[in-house]
């Protein structure tokens, strides 16, 4: 079993090549056992390519179990403006006991609170972190979420 300092140092190797990245989705999907009709639905929304992208542009990484690690373009800081937040370590699955207690305080109607919720769940990361996240940090863990839905 590669330990994450090797996995990192075999993503850094890999040049800014999209047939990589590609096969590196391909794999995660295949581990995650999406279902056909889901990828479609997906991919209709971008959400695929943007993964994708993130994957050429080194900010996601997909260890061998699916377990991705997404590199913040925008770390986040507290009010003391001391970096907390470098990078995102998503599960590879979400257990339904934690969901829900994530989503217990959210309102239905409110798509971005319960897609941050899910991100909070999958990677253990507080919602009020989460809601200091960049826009282009939360795109990606939007289209990654989607995959969860």
């Amino acid at each position: 079993m590669t330990t994450k300092n090797q996995e990192l140092d075999q993503a850094n190797k890999q040049t800014n090549d999209p047939e990589f990245a590609l096969k590196e989705f391909e794999r995660w999907i295949k581990i995650k056992k999406i279902k056909d009709y889901k990828r479609q639905e997906n991919a209709k929304n971008k959400f695929e390519d943007t993964i994708v992208n993130g994957i050429i542009d080194k900010e996601i990484l997909i260890d061998e179990d699916g377990r991705i690690t997404q590199k913040l373009i925008q770390p986040i800081k507290n009010q003391e403006d001391e970096v907390v937040l470098t990078e995102l370590n998503y599960m590879p699955r979400i257990p339904i006991k934690l969901l829900n207690i994530k989503l217990k305080a959210v309102d239905p109607s409110d798509a971005d609170k319960r897609t941050l919720a899910y991100i909070s769940a999958l990677t253990n990361v507080s919602m009020g972190q989460l809601g200091e996240l960049d826009t282009e940090d939360h795109k990606v863990c939007q289209s990654i979420v989607m995959y969860f839905l």
